[in-house]
């Protein structure tokens, strides 16, 4: 930066004399001089002026001397803060000063840098050459040299510059110094190639373009051609790029609807699509085309393209023509063949008036038909409706007088809110009623819980049926939902109540009296509307004496009990339950059973059946099994076990062959002790499984257990 000396001098020479011969009077007014006094005044006055003129310099010197330093400073901070790096290089390219951009540039210090050879930090040989031989275009041309190389960072990283250089003369020997700005262009370079593999790739996609395509410059030069256009129309490269769109070809292309096209409707519209053309072309003769033609402005040439695609449509055109000439004859021959028509559906309506009055007695005929079926149908519904009254509820089958009594019963019951006691024999059907009870209430939507008392281990009945939180005790590691919290809103029934530990009775009383419990664990008090349905083949009365049953317990149980009776007491429902059971085991095993014997029939209703229906159910799965043919046989040998209580003309009921047993009469605890004890002999002691007691004896094998703890057996 330099200073203008004639804006730095306040005053100019002249003026610095007046102010310094006045100055110097008002000091000489009384000094007297030994000379003559004037030629002493003059001399004094010459020196005096000229001594102020010397300190009045002096400080104006000073003050741009100060100026000088400032712009220097300033000079140096702008070098070392610009954004590009700015670096002096001596004619054999060290580097001799450096600005921060610079140094960062190439991650080193600017102390190392200095002296440094810049071709160090170059990439390669060809590089360095480049590089060499820029610096002597910068000392032997004049103006602004450049030239591009690959520059090492001091992390590894390889980035693109762009170096401009020119050369200064320096110093009082005027030496040549080079200064130099080194730009990164390394994201430039890369957009570029991106830009380049881009237009690659749209070059080849408009190669791969089945229509012929040109570009065209805003003059109407064509910029380049695919190959398709090249081949259509019989032209090379080098007879098409650059030439007007009007010239190419012996003018083929000099046609007054393209001149409409690219001269009227293109300047006014981007885009132009279906523009229809039909002209004579020298080597392919008569044409029709369909040119979509859209401007595109290019940032690279600064100006607008011109994109035109023909699709060739004379062979489209032409069989239009002939399916318009097709369509014409077909008209003809369609007027011809509607006049025939006419006069054929002249004819069928006559037939059909004809046919309606026939269609009307017709209908008259099947109204009747169809009320008679609509009857049929209805006392179809209404005799099915008789039968399942008279023979079964739910899955209840059966029609004897006892069973009538169960149907009642259960109608009466089943609406209401009420708990309900089932009374029975083991294999009765206590969960059957149990469940048609579920269906017919107005819970059936709820689910019906089932809980068998004899199933569950007596030190978790209590979390089983109330639940219990994660470690109400050890082993309990999460927590559980009760079996009375998961019939919220539905029913619960209790299988075996006579089963259940005393120390738990109370809890079910509450649950029955208040509708409330606490979970195992949890002080917390959950309130639930549940239904109880229990069942038990105990004497709930004898286990009241006895201790092991709570009377009040009992007393909010029985509020509607339900005796179900043994198959012994109604066997005539028998043959009834055989064919129920022979349907749902063909189905099951696979077999066509269709007959059962009279005197089959006969066995089974003399058998006294200690296991009720259970028990036949298993017997009539077995023999089903075991059957050859499409009847069924009975396998089994019952044994025969006199009854105590029943008439002694009703003992033959318990045999196959009617023989008298000769032994006294046993009642029927004893009874079933001692046929369990001999089924269990029979099969080896053996409970579960195919060959087991439990199968059978037609019992569950929890029930079975239950059984032998109940009568004390134990194996010998």
């Amino acid at each position: 930066m330099g200073i203008d000396k004639k804006k730095v001098l306040p005053v100019v020479v002249d003026e610095l004399r007046l102010l310094a011969e006045e100055q110097l009077a008002e000091r000489t007014s009384s000094v007297e001089f030994p000379l003559g006094e004037d030629e002493a005044r003059r001399l004094v006055h010459e020196l005096e002026v000229t001594q102020v003129e010397l300190e009045m310099q002096n400080d104006e010197l000073r003050h741009a001397q100060v100026e000088l330093e400032r712009s220097r400073d300033k000079y140096l901070e702008l070098y070392d803060f610009a954004p590009i790096g700015y670096f002096t290089f001596d004619e054999r390219g060290l580097i001799r000063e450096v600005n921060l951009a610079g140094s960062h540039l190439l991650g080193i210090e600017r102390g190392p840098l200095a002296r440094a050879p810049m071709s160090r930090f170059i990439v390669d040989a060809e590089g360095r050459t480049v590089f060499s031989r820029h610096l002597k275009n910068v000392l032997q041309k004049e103006g602004m040299q450049e030239c591009e190389v690959k520059l090492t960072r001091s992390n590894g990283s390889v980035i693109h510059t762009r170096i401009q250089s020119i050369a200064v003369a320096s110093g009082e020997n005027r030496n040549r110094e080079i200064l130099s700005s080194i730009l990164d262009v390394s994201v430039a370079k890369q957009l570029e190639l991106a830009n380049r593999e881009a237009r690659e790739f749209a070059e080849n996609i408009v190669e791969t373009l089945r229509e012929p395509l040109v570009v065209l410059e805003a003059g109407l030069k064509i910029l380049t051609a695919n190959h398709c256009f090249y081949e259509m129309f019989q032209v090379t490269p080098e007879e098409t790029v650059g030439k007007f769109i009007y010239d190419l070809g012996n003018r083929q292309w000099d046609n007054p609807r393209l001149r409409v096209l690219f001269e009227e409707i293109l300047p006014r519209h981007t885009v132009i699509n279906d523009y229809e053309v039909e002209h004579d072309f020298p080597h392919i003769g008569h044409r029709i085309f369909l040119l979509n033609a859209r401007q595109i402005f290019r940032g690279d040439i600064g100006s607008d393209v011109i994109l035109l695609a023909m699709e060739d449509i004379t062979e489209r055109r032409q069989l239009g023509n002939d399916l318009q000439k097709a369509h014409k004859e077909l008209e003809s021959v369609v007027l011809e063949r509607t006049a025939e028509l006419t006069r054929a559906n002249k004819q069928l309506t006559e037939e059909i008036a004809d046919r309606k009055k026939a269609e009307m007695s017709l209908q008259e005929a099947y109204g009747e038909i169809k009320l008679l079926k609509d009857r049929l149908q209805e006392e179809n519904i209404y005799l099915r409706q008789e039968v399942d009254k008279k023979y079964n509820f739910g899955e209840i089958i059966g029609q004897s007088q006892a069973l009538s009594i169960i149907f009642s019963q259960v109608q009466q019951v089943a609406p209401m809110n009420a708990t309900v006691l089932l009374l029975g024999e083991t294999g009765t059907g206590k969960g059957v009623v149990a469940r048609a009870i579920h269906r017919s209430s107005t819970r059936k939507d709820r689910s019906l819980i089932t809980v068998n008392c004899t199933t569950l281990p007596a030190t978790l009945v209590e979390s089983e049926l109330f639940g219990r939180e994660k470690g109400a005790f050890t082993g309990s590691d999460a927590r559980q939902i009760g079996r009375f919290e998961l019939a919220n809103g539905g029913t619960i029934f209790l299988d075996e109540i006579g089963e259940m530990p005393l120390e738990l009775q109370s809890k079910l009383l509450r649950v029955i009296q208040d509708g409330e419990f606490e979970r195992l664990g949890s002080p917390r008090t959950i309130k639930t509307d549940v239904r109880i349905i229990a069942a038990t083949n105990r004497n709930l009365k004898e286990e009241i004496r006895n201790g092991k049953f709570r009377e009040d317990l009992y007393y909010r149980l029985n509020v509607f009990p339900i005796t179900l009776p043994p198959l012994r007491q109604r066997k005539e429902d028998i043959p009834l339950l055989v064919d129920h059971f022979v349907t749902k085991f063909n189905a099951k095993i696979g077999k066509k059973i269709e007959t059962v014997s009279s005197n089959t029939l006969t066995l089974l209703q003399k058998y006294h059946w200690p296991g009720n229906v259970r028990e036949l159910e298993s017997v009539i799965e077995r023999a089903v099994i075991t059957s050859q043919g499409n009847s069924l046989q009975v396998l089994d040998r019952f044994e025969v076990f006199p009854v105590a209580g029943e008439q002694t003309d009703r003992t033959e009921e318990g045999g196959l062959e009617g023989r008298r047993s000769g032994q006294d009469v046993k009642g029927l605890v004893e009874v079933e002790r001692d046929h369990i004890v001999r089924v269990l002999q029979k099969t080896g002691w053996r409970i579960e499984g195919k060959n087991g007691a439990a199968l059978i004896l037609g019992l569950n094998a929890s029930t079975l257990r239950a059984r032998m703890r109940k009568f004390g057996i134990v194996r010998k």
